[in-house]
């Protein structure tokens, strides 16, 4: 038992390596886009900026509405402000359909599964984005 916490241990300091963790956000198939609590854009990675059609240069510091339809930003606006007042780990919009708005314009259907983050600088929002498969 001892072996096991202590391998345990050492993986878990490595993963704690800020270029390990970086490149594990940063190369996930999936689109990872980070939130702060102010509901503005952090960081995303190589698969936000291809899923949404933006470098990611255009989009840091910007409200997290302009990856959301026009159609639905103000309601958008009131479940960011629900998860941020109770923040757990759930997919988001069960039982709706999710779009997402890329920079052409064009909408897609996702799923999105959110996670809080809570570091010394406050919570932030991990949401995992995914192009639902027709």
């Amino acid at each position: 038992m001892r072996d096991a916490l202590e391998k345990i241990s050492h993986v878990s300091d490595s993963l704690l390596e800020p270029e390990m963790a970086l490149s594990i956000v940063e190369d996930a198939t999936d689109a990872i886009v980070i939130v702060r609590n102010d509901a503005t854009i952090f960081f995303l990675n190589k698969q936000a900026e291809f899923l949404f059609g933006y470098h990611r240069s255009e989009l840091y510091d910007k409200p997290i509405h302009m990856l959301v339809p026009e159609e639905i930003r103000e309601r958008h606006s009131n479940h960011v402000a629900t998860f941020l007042a109770e923040p757990r780990i759930r997919p988001m919009g069960l039982g709706m359909s999710l779009k997402g708005l890329r920079k052409d314009g064009s909408t897609f259907e996702a799923e999105i599964n959110l996670s809080p983050l809570v570091v010394r600088q406050g919570l932030f929002v991990v949401a995992a984005v995914r192009k639902k498969r027709a």
